[in-house]
């Protein structure tokens, strides 16, 4: 009893199955279909609506819709990408990816609410660091203390590999600290940790594990173990839970949902088949 209670307590996980993305509690219960369309879903911070990639006639823009997949609307309309959309804590922006001619890709900041006004950058891959022949920006992720944004960097080498790393930055683009190798991130219900998925050459092997970073320090842990050598034990897009209790994850080639606490213990696996997006804060 103690245990379902907990897990309740966590609020729906949104997920990305074969045929649809939908809400589900991390017990099994309350499967919802919200989309068949939309994908890469973030939940406001009330829980109420949620910010989508969405591709129409071969566009990708921004959307929002209310929690159940209705009230559609368009939030960007350049006729550029846009995807992967996250809150501001007080809800009020969004932080979003953008690839624009002559092929920069950067982080941008925009309204959540009508008038949308003119789309922010902060982030410039225009600048490319040492040891780059390229550089683009992609999935920010707001902390809940509104304080940091954390984006990724990819370092382009040779044109065709390179490293995804894990950049803070403020939300007027100061960078402030780096989190290391990895593809994505989520942070803890406060904003005093960060899971993220250690990601060497990721585009490469396929190898990563997950690790648990917390802001205070400049180390982090393994939740996985480090799996370099066995694409079906690699573990990737960390999710986390509001309580902090649980840490949702893709593994293997098959994007199975598994489950794991902070400290590494009590994996299991969830779900088959489907990769986690987001967990509901209430």
């Amino acid at each position: 009893m103690h245990e379902r209670a907990s897990t309740l307590n966590n609020g729906a996980l949104l997920i990305s199955a074969e045929d649809g993305v939908y809400t589900i509690y991390p017990d099994g219960s309350r499967k919802t279909l919200v989309s068949t369309w939309l994908r890469g879903g973030q939940f406001s911070p009330d829980g109420k609506l949620i910010a989508w990639s969405g591709t129409v006639d071969g566009n990708t823009d921004v959307y929002i819709t209310d929690d159940r997949g209705g009230s559609l609307r368009r939030v960007t309309k350049a006729a550029t990408y846009e995807a992967t959309p996250t809150w501001s804590p007080d809800g009020k922006k969004l932080a979003f990816e953008s690839c624009r001619p002559p092929g920069t890709c950067d982080v941008y900041t925009l309204n959540s609410t009508v008038p949308y006004g003119k789309a922010k950058r902060i982030t410039d891959s225009r600048v490319i660091p040492n040891g780059c022949d390229s550089f683009r920006y992609h999935n920010p992720k707001w902390s809940p203390r509104g304080n940091e944004i954390v984006v990724g960097g990819y370092c382009g080498i040779d044109n065709w590999y390179g490293d995804f790393i894990a950049i803070g930055i403020t939300p007027q683009g100061v960078p402030t600290r780096e989190y290391g190798l990895a593809y994505s991130w989520d942070w803890n219900g406060n904003g005093t940790a960060l899971a993220t998925d250690n990601a060497s050459d990721n585009d490469q092997s396929g190898f990563s594990n997950i690790r648990w970073c917390l802001t205070s320090q400049t180390r982090c842990t393994e939740v996985t173990p480090d799996q370099t050598d066995d694409t079906e034990l690699s573990a990737e897009g960390p999710v986390v839970s509001p309580t902090t209790n649980l840490i949702a994850y893709r593994k293997g080639f098959d994007s199975n949902i598994w489950f794991n606490k902070p400290d590494g213990t009590r994996a299991r696996l969830f779900m088959n088949s489907a990769v986690a997006l987001d967990w509901r804060r209430w």
